[in-house]
């Protein structure tokens, strides 16, 4: 995983984040990756209709970009506020797929070029 807070090895440490492992503990975020995530399927609807209606993303070559959007979004959606954007719930799994994206740098090229992207749109640049 890119971002180190979502490698529960690394938990392991910090006194503070025992806790987390030991009585599951979910723990609001900035960001979740795309690794493994569960939406509320109402926002999950709203989200991915506006995400997927930019040609330019669904036409790209990865998908850099709306995992950096999704919790910020969650967060404006929730009319009451009363929910957090996103929780990393601390669940430790075993990633068995030994395939990897080749990842040069034509690849991280376009990867950036899908953030800016989003960071550049009207809309999903404020999330």
């Amino acid at each position: 995983q890119y971002f180190q807070f979502h490698e529960a090895h690394e938990w392991f440490h910090y006194d503070w984040s025992s806790r987390l492992i030991t009585e599951v503990v979910p723990t609001e975020v900035p960001l979740l990756e795309m690794y493994f995530t569960l939406f509320d399927a109402e926002f999950a609807r709203y989200f991915f209709r506006q995400v997927l209606s930019m040609p330019e993303f669904i036409a790209g070559s990865n998908s850099w970009g709306p995992d950096y959007l999704w919790c910020q979004a969650a967060r404006e959606w929730d009319d009451d506020g009363d929910r957090p954007g996103c929780y990393l719930v601390p669940l430790v799994s075993s990633h068995e797929n030994s395939q990897q994206i080749e990842k040069g740098d034509a690849f991280v090229a376009k990867g950036h070029e899908n953030i800016d992207r989003f960071k550049n749109h009207p809309k999903f640049g404020k999330w």
